[in-house]
């Protein structure tokens, strides 16, 4: 019986590969990761989402980040539908690998009503509570 032994690609490796990537040049400024509740394929290929991320990126002192929903984690979905993920990359930015936490905001690109799904399960990976009752007041 033969193994499907497909290649995991990690962040960095995709990260080579682009040819428009943005360095993080404002450390200091507020730091913003825009998310995308699918993998990095389907997420890259929606050019809102792509627009989006070059105008906050475009905006004075403000740093702008990406997280996708990584594609091992996609894999990982049960029959029921539930998605059961401890993969190190989920939950964290795709740039620098900065969980999501530690954001000043996080904003969410859905092109697609069945990437909800993968929205909360996103949170609950990154330790963000689901409901605003329950996160912290500024």
């Amino acid at each position: 019986m033969k193994r499907n032994s497909k290649k995991v690609i990690k962040n960095k490796d995709l990260l080579a590969l682009e040819t428009n990537f943005r360095q993080i040049s404002n450390k200091n400024g507020i730091r913003v990761c825009l998310v995308y509740p699918n993998t990095y394929k389907v997420g890259m290929s929606s050019l809102g989402f792509q627009a989006l991320y070059g105008l906050i990126n475009d905006l004075p002192d403000i740093s702008c980040e990406r997280a996708f929903l990584p594609e091992q984690f996609r894999a990982g979905m049960t029959k029921q539908g539930i998605v059961k993920s401890r993969d190190s990359e989920t939950g964290k930015s795709f740039e620098t690998n900065t969980e999501l936490i530690n954001f000043d905001i996080i904003a969410f690109s859905i092109s697609f009503e069945n990437d909800y799904v993968n929205l909360v399960s996103l949170l609950q990976d990154a330790g963000i509570p689901l409901r605003s009752s329950d996160r912290n007041t500024f």
